[in-house]
């Protein structure tokens, strides 16, 4: 089984003289549309298209304007480092796809997502994130901004989903339907 489902967990990483905590992080989605049409917004071109403010550098993709399992991309980081992506595993058929996602002096992220099908039109993404801080930084964002604003992030995320496949267009400040 490829997601295990896990609210909140605590594991030490230890860097030199500094001990910094992993945290695991999970939510579901909820979707009244097909896990195909949701699953095919998981990808950084795709999400360009829903997500506002999104943008992405393509460092390698192994095949043209589809997500495969090992592409790298970048992704601008609040006018910081950029982040690095690699896509570790990507399973279409399954709708799995996982990344490791590295912000320097800050954290490595490993994220898995899961597309299910509830019924014919309606589907839930399994989110998991771990995050591990690298730096002291690192480690007082995740704790002060991070994980304080999680479950916010993801109910964003999942209003922006759901947004544009019912208008086909990103949900942004002004959207008003």
């Amino acid at each position: 089984m490829f997601f295990q489902c896990r609210d909140y967990r605590i594991f030490p990483c230890i860097k030199g003289n500094s001990v910094f905590t992993t945290v695991q992080k999970s939510y579901t989605q909820v979707h009244p549309y097909p896990a195909s049409n949701v699953f095919g917004l998981l990808d950084p071109e795709a999400e360009t298209k829903w997500l506002e403010h999104w943008s992405y550098t393509p460092i390698q993709r192994k095949e043209e304007g589809a997500l495969s399992q090992h592409d790298i991309f970048t992704t601008p980081h609040h006018g910081e480092d950029e982040t690095l992506w690699y896509t570790v595993r990507h399973y279409p058929k399954e709708r799995f796809v996982e990344f490791i996602r590295f912000t320097p002096k800050a954290y490595v992220v490993h994220i898995e997502l899961r597309v299910v099908s509830l019924a014919a039109e309606e589907s839930q993404t399994l989110v998991s994130y771990n995050f591990t801080p690298v730096s002291d930084e690192g480690e007082q964002t995740l704790k002060g901004e991070i994980l304080p604003l999680f479950d916010q992030h993801m109910q964003k995320w999942e209003a922006a989903i759901n947004y544009y496949l019912c208008h086909g267009r990103p949900l942004t400040e002004d959207s008003d339907d």
